[in-house]
């Protein structure tokens, strides 16, 4: 028979769910005692693809590598003490619509969430300095991403093919915008570059055919080709 709950009875000494403890047990439905839990390993929820509702981990401060890659009827996730979410960490659970993370949020890996068809508004807190490559690659539903105040680089397609994306805040600061990062943000009207950035790579936002005010700072040099620098050198 399949196991559909899961309960840690002794709450206060199980610190850490490791590697593949729980890997495809694709009828698991809901778990709980995971109160004193502070970091879960990579692989370890892995295609439980029943797991569902809410889950809060009150205590975690970091999700492996794919800890939770796949769990698509997982709606809400409450992650207060979170430092480090791993790479792909999150990635294609679809029927993810909310996560709330806390203030000591320091990295999100890459493809941490990619593929969530379903998550609709981010807010990112605490000294978040880099989103990884592809984090939230292809979440088609999110419409709103507040970023924190800390970041100095989004990664190449961090946010590409968010295609209901409005609105994105860029922090002061900002030093570098990947390749494609933006590419395919269909509904993006408007963007603001803060003064502090220095790179804005390729492709960045390639396919944004309904952005209509750029917003460049006032030390941003823009030049034809030939720029003057080819002429005077030529």
């Amino acid at each position: 028979r399949r196991q559909r709950q899961m309960c840690i009875r002794d709450r206060d000494t199980v610190r850490q769910i490791e590697k593949w403890a729980f890997y495809h047990c694709s009828g698991l439905e809901m778990i709980s005692g995971l109160d004193g839990v502070e970091e879960v390993e990579d692989w370890s929820f892995e295609s439980c693809e029943k797991l569902n509702g809410e889950l809060l981990l009150q205590h975690v401060q970091k999700v492996g590598f794919r800890s939770f890659m796949g769990c698509r009827m997982l709606q809400k996730i409450q992650l207060p003490q979170i430092r480090i979410i791993a790479n792909w960490a999150f990635a294609e659970c679809t029927g993810l619509e909310t996560v709330e993370c806390g203030t000591k949020l320091t990295e999100i890996g890459e493809a941490a969430f990619y593929h969530c068809g379903r998550l609709n508004t981010i807010e990112l807190r605490g000294p978040v300095h880099r989103i990884g490559e592809k984090a939230f690659c292809n979440c088609t539903q999110l419409r709103t991403a507040v970023l924190p105040d800390a970041l100095e680089q989004i990664e190449s397609s961090a946010f590409e093919g968010c295609s209901a994306l409005v609105q994105i805040f860029l922090p002061c600061r900002l030093r570098k915008i990947g390749k494609n990062a933006f590419a395919g943000c269909t509904k993006l009207e408007e963007i603001k570059i803060p003064e502090g950035v220095r790179e804005i790579d390729s492709w960045s936002f390639s396919g944004c055919r309904n952005l209509k005010k750029v917003v460049l700072p006032e030390t941003c040099l823009l030049y034809t080709s030939p720029s003057p620098r080819d002429i005077s050198g030529s």
